[in-house]
């Protein structure tokens, strides 16, 4: 049985487990592929997750707003 992923897209909202240390939790997705970048929404700082590592730390995700 396989597991299948969301169907997460670059603009879109995920919110992680983990606090970021300013704070914040939700993260807005800027680079989809082997890594995952991520921008913290609170304070702008960008960051690089393996896909694993970023599958485990989701919290749950949010739709994108238009």
């Amino acid at each position: 049985m396989s597991r299948s992923s969301p169907p997460w897209q670059v603009g879109h909202e995920v919110i992680l487990k983990k606090f970021h240390p300013c704070g914040g939790r939700r993260w807005t997705i800027y680079i989809l592929g082997m890594d995952v970048g991520l921008q913290c929404q609170r304070c702008g700082q960008r960051i690089k997750l393996a896909r694993r590592q970023f599958e485990r730390a989701v919290a749950r995700d949010t739709p994108p707003q238009y």
